[in-house]
């Protein structure tokens, strides 16, 4: 058997939820990280509410975005992780951290 990680550590497309306006959010600070660190994929930040994080459009749910991504970095509280993995799941997101 093969297990192909490729959407795991190479992804062309990362949804982050859990950014937020708020500058000291964890889901923010992962955003901010990987558009200054360099990554040249796709950042898609995810926010039931506001509609810009850190100057990146921002989106309410996972089904709003553009293109499936190839990974998830769910930055939620604890009650909320297991929905949204299903969730990404349900939308056909390969890979989640």
């Amino acid at each position: 058997m093969s297990l192909n990680l490729q959407a795991l550590f190479r992804p062309a497309a990362v949804a982050v939820l859990g950014a937020s306006p708020r500058a000291d959010a964890m889901g923010t600070y992962v955003a901010r990280n990987l558009r200054d660190g360099g990554y040249a994929g796709e950042i898609y930040p995810i926010h039931p509410t506001a509609t810009e994080v850190e100057g990146m459009r921002c989106y309410p749910d996972l089904a709003s975005l553009p293109r499936v991504p190839d990974c998830a970095v769910v930055a939620l509280s604890a009650d909320k992780v297991m929905g949204a993995l299903r969730d990404a799941a349900a939308q056909g997101v390969k890979s989640a951290v």
